[in-house]
């Protein structure tokens, strides 16, 4: 996904998978073509002679997982209670105490809601019809916020009608003005939205689906700041069939909340979780203020101070956070095949791995959205 224009996010496109084929095996690389193993597990010599050439080997990262957990439960690693309904039941996964401890240190501090606030109406930009160059140009002149511009001959119902959405606490709306006109910058300035709510009522959000779009999604982390402290709670389908069920307690989550945080969820995780919903005759996910990390690490650390290699999110994690990834961090291509698996042998040490490599990206979430607003703050100034 690039930015190009920075106006429109690159589509998803879907990957179709002959009869009996693997999702993995349709998205294995050419040959000659090379992709590093970015992965906790050590690369080859692997069980029975395989080795890692540029790319995982399924039977051998199965296998090697197997070996390694297939003798641990769920609950030896996590605090699980399990929900039934009359149509199916999800898991409710929490970290287990050291795991816990853990995500206390991660929770981050956000600006008052005052500072937040002050910064966003501080960027004339987002009044119809000025530019940078007028923007400049006003403050050469001593306007320094849209409020100033209430009132004037020529951009006082712009202004204005800034503010009104400000007044009506329109999140939504300030969000899409944002993203709109000043694109890259917008998105992260956007991340100052968050400290403009009540932390409990912002949600974090990450996915975990058998594949691209249109496919059935298996697990979703949710994060929330609770009491100062970043708490985690993940979704787990036992099986295909009790899909609705987790997307009904996704639901239930994201009507409490008025932000939403994600990492590319603009083009992947809620485009998935609506047409999910869809699929299975559910409500559409309620309209949120969405704050994606991607466009704004992208224009910050990517382009405008090139410190990053790419905007992956274990790079951003790796070179920007210092985060160290789970010990068995599976590549993300893995995760729906290592799923699959699991349905078939109801091996739970099988999954392991995937509830920790998705608990790893929503403490990424929460420590990116503190050092965004930081950036955002101090572009303002």
């Amino acid at each position: 996904m690039t930015e190009g224009s920075e106006t429109a996010p690159t589509p998803v496109t879907e990957t179709v998978v002959a009869p009996g084929a693997s999702v993995a095996s349709a998205r294995e690389p050419a040959l000659g073509a090379v992709r590093p193993f970015r992965s906790g597990l050590p690369a080859g010599p692997w069980p029975g002679g395989a080795e890692m050439h540029g790319w995982w080997d399924w039977s051998a990262l199965v296998e090697r997982l197997r070996g390694d957990l297939g003798p641990v439960s769920l609950t030896d690693r996590f605090d699980v209670t399990t929900e039934t309904t009359a149509t199916g039941r999800v898991h409710v996964v929490r970290p287990g105490s050291a795991a816990n401890r853990q995500v206390r240190q991660a929770a981050a501090s956000l600006p008052s809601a005052g500072d937040a606030r002050a910064a966003l109406l501080s960027r004339l930009e987002l009044v119809h019809g000025i530019g940078p160059v007028t923007a400049a140009s006003l403050r050469a002149g001593g306007t320094w916020t849209v409020e100033d511009l209430v009132g004037t001959d020529r951009h006082g119902s712009g202004a204005a009608e800034v503010c009104a959405e400000w007044e009506a606490g329109d999140l939504v709306a300030v969000a899409d003005r944002l993203q709109r006109r000043l694109a890259g910058r917008g998105h992260m300035l956007a991340a100052l939205l968050a400290a403009c709510v009540d932390p409990a009522e912002i949600v974090f959000f990450d996915l975990e689906t058998l594949g691209l779009a249109g496919n059935v999604v298996f697990l979703c982390g949710i994060g929330r700041i609770v009491d100062g402290i970043f708490a985690v709670e993940q979704y787990l389908a036992p099986g295909h069939a009790d899909e609705p069920v987790l997307l009904e307690r996704v639901l239930r989550v994201l009507g409490e909340a008025r932000v939403v945080v994600t990492y590319n969820g603009r083009t992947a995780d809620l485009v998935w979780l609506r047409s999910r919903c869809f699929y299975h005759g559910l409500p559409d996910p309620p309209e949120l203020a969405h704050v994606d990390l991607v466009f704004g690490t992208r224009r910050r650390f990517v382009r405008d101070q090139p410190v990053l290699d790419d905007a992956r999110l274990a790079t951003v994690q790796d070179q920007l956070l210092g985060i160290g990834r789970p010990a068995y961090d599976v590549p993300s291509a893995a995760v729906p095949d290592i799923y699959q698996e699991y349905v078939r042998t109801g091996c739970e040490g099988l999954l392991v791995p995937v509830l920790e490599h998705n608990g790893s990206d929503l403490l990424a979430l929460v420590a990116l959205l503190g050092r965004m607003c930081d950036e955002a703050l101090h572009w303002c100034r």
